[in-house]
């Protein structure tokens, strides 16, 4: 492969991620306590019910103040957050499944 052709392929990679709106998160301490409120509101049983990333995820998704979470986690669709978090002015995000975020927001446009 030429040298151009692999810059050419990172700055149109770069102009898609700008196009559709991508921003990369990274940890940070508000994102560290989140995920240890969530963690330790937890039961036994909704540890069964609740995949770690997904709670990991969600964190971030308050941390960052997303609109919107898209899980597979049932449980964590209906999750309540901790009222630690509440308390201190964060909110969870309006949360869906991949195909109901489709259904509203992705499908409408068209």
């Amino acid at each position: 492969m030429e040298f151009g052709t692999d810059i050419d392929r990172i700055i149109k990679f770069k102009e898609n991620l700008d196009e559709w709106g991508v921003s990369f998160f990274f940890p940070n301490d508000v994102v560290r306590i989140l995920c240890y409120y969530i963690g330790d509101e937890l039961t036994t049983r909704d540890v069964l019910y609740h995949q770690i990333t997904d709670r990991t995820h969600l964190a971030y998704s308050i941390a960052y103040k997303a609109d919107i979470f898209i899980t597979s986690d049932g449980a964590l669709q209906e999750f309540e957050l901790p009222k630690k978090i509440t308390d201190r002015g964060f909110y969870k995000p309006v949360t869906l499944p991949l195909i109901e975020f489709k259904r509203q927001f992705l499908l409408k446009k068209h």
